[in-house]
């Protein structure tokens, strides 16, 4: 028997449409990039697979596509919507995992090297992706309440340790951090947090704040349209937490969700109990692929890519360059199952309930 690379759950909604018409541009309604890190680079050629095919981009009825994510997630699903898909994801896969920074290398310097790559990218392209009518983009992003917390590695530590306690005390909201969400369709009715038009003047600024790690980089401040100091989304957006189709986008397709990892957990903070998942109400329409033990086993080190990688290999950057793109490489093998399951019609029979 061959070897199973590529694992499928999908929520209830999701597996009764995909046996009924399958998965194709019809039926396609979304796509959504979780928060990640370095690990979003095993999904590589799934992303490429997926505009090969060109389902991100491709009319659906009349109806837009949403393609939404956090941090990398983010960047992921502009590249998909780029004029130039194919080749914009290939630089972002390129310039991410050769990304070199020296020792004691300062917040200043991380973010200036994030600006300079997504503004490469984006920039230019900003209008163009936003007057699609192929598609919607959504962008995560966190903005802190007050200034004086966010501007320090000290006061950073004091206000995430203590968002920290918050969420594992209780499962609900941390006050002193606001969910944002930046949106080039119409507001999504349901979203727990404050929207802010997507536009050509943001995008990059949006995107940028998207994947700003505190501690590691300076805050994104006063994006067009939305004062404050903004940070990663996937601090309150870390995988799934939303039903986005239950939204602007009408609830009639499946999300598609490509993710490093079987858990869906909501919040960054929630890595500490992975009981606390996403529930079926926000799962209903998803369709989750994600990494089988094997493909993870048969990686360099037996491990996902992550940004730990940039520590344990500080004084030895080629290596971890070089586990980093053969776990790319490696990524073929989930695309190929992919690509084979879709052809053969033997999809819904693997998707196993969310």
């Amino acid at each position: 028997m061959a070897e199973t690379w590529l694992e499928y759950r999908g929520g209830a909604r999701a597996r009764a449409l995909i046996r009924e018409r399958g998965l194709d541009a019809s039926s396609l309604a979304g796509i959504a990039g979780p928060a990640s890190g370095p690990r979003w680079l095993v999904l590589y050629a799934l992303d490429r697979l997926l505009i090969e095919r060109g389902l991100p981009t491709a009319p659906r009825s009349g109806r837009p596509r949403l393609l939404v994510g956090a941090s990398a997630g983010a960047w992921r699903m502009l590249a998909l919507a780029s004029s130039r898909p194919r080749e914009t994801l290939e630089a972002l896969m390129q310039g991410y995992a050769r990304m070199v920074f020296p020792d004691k290398v300062s917040p200043q310097q991380v973010s200036a090297a994030y600006r300079e790559l997504l503004g490469r990218l984006f920039a230019d392209d900003a209008a163009t992706m936003l007057a699609r009518p192929e598609v919607e983009l959504a962008i995560h992003a966190v903005r802190g309440r007050g200034a004086w917390p966010w501007r320090g590695k000290p006061g950073q530590g004091v206000a995430l340790g203590g968002a920290a306690i918050a969420r594992i005390v209780g499962a609900g909201g941390v006050p002193w951090l606001e969910r944002g969400l930046f949106r080039s369709g119409p507001a999504d009715r349901s979203f727990d947090g404050r929207q802010h038009p997507l536009t050509a003047e943001n995008l990059v600024a949006a995107a940028r704040a998207s994947g700003t790690v505190p501690f590691y980089m300076e805050p994104v401040e006063d994006i067009a349209g939305a004062p404050g100091l903004w940070f990663d989304g996937g601090l309150l957006d870390y995988h799934l937490r939303h039903a986005h189709l239950d939204g602007a986008t009408a609830p009639d397709g499946v999300l598609l969700f490509p993710h490093f990892r079987r858990e869906v957990l909501p919040v960054w903070f929630d890595r500490y109990w992975p009981n606390r998942q996403a529930g079926e109400d926000q799962l209903a329409d998803v369709l989750q692929l994600y990494p089988s033990r094997a493909f993870v086993e048969g990686l360099p080190g037996g491990h996902i890519p992550d940004r730990d990688d940039f520590f344990r290999y500080a004084d030895r950057p080629e290596e971890r360059i070089r586990r980093w793109m053969e776990a790319v490489k490696l990524g073929e093998r989930m695309a190929e199952q992919f690509a084979d399951d879709l052809d053969s019609g033997r999809l819904a029979e693997r998707i196993q309930p969310l």
